[in-house]
């Protein structure tokens, strides 16, 4: 076999190898991308489960709290004012302290949601 004939028998198998690896890689990227998506999707879809349930419960906890106050105020009005100006100050403390309630958290679950290597 001559020189020429290995470098040309050389170099198909380098172009051979290299085809296999691109399609290996395409694979792979594939997989990874509709796992990633596969766990933001689930993650939105509890969210939205989660968030939709606790809304109901918080509206049901504030319509019984409004029903308590006006047993003990006595005064429809001043209990609705009082239970929104506890609404009004509960927002206050989540928007101030918003970074460390829920940017934070939700950032280290993001992280590790999408950063391991599973």
């Amino acid at each position: 076999m001559s020189t020429f004939q290995e470098i040309s028998s050389n170099s198909k198998k380098v172009v051979q190898s290299s085809k296999d690896y691109l399609e290996a890689t395409e694979k792979y990227v594939e997989l990874k991308a509709f796992k990633q998506l596969s766990l933001a999707f689930t993650l939105l879809f509890k969210s939205f489960l989660l968030g939709g349930l606790l809304f109901i419960g918080f509206v049901i906890l504030v319509i019984e709290g409004v029903v308590l106050l006006i047993e003990l105020l006595g005064n429809q009005h001043l209990a609705l004012l009082t239970t929104a100006g506890i609404l009004f100050l509960l927002t206050a403390v989540i928007y101030t302290f918003r970074k460390t309630l829920i940017e934070s958290p939700m950032i280290r679950m993001v992280r590790k949601t999408f950063f391991t290597n599973q």
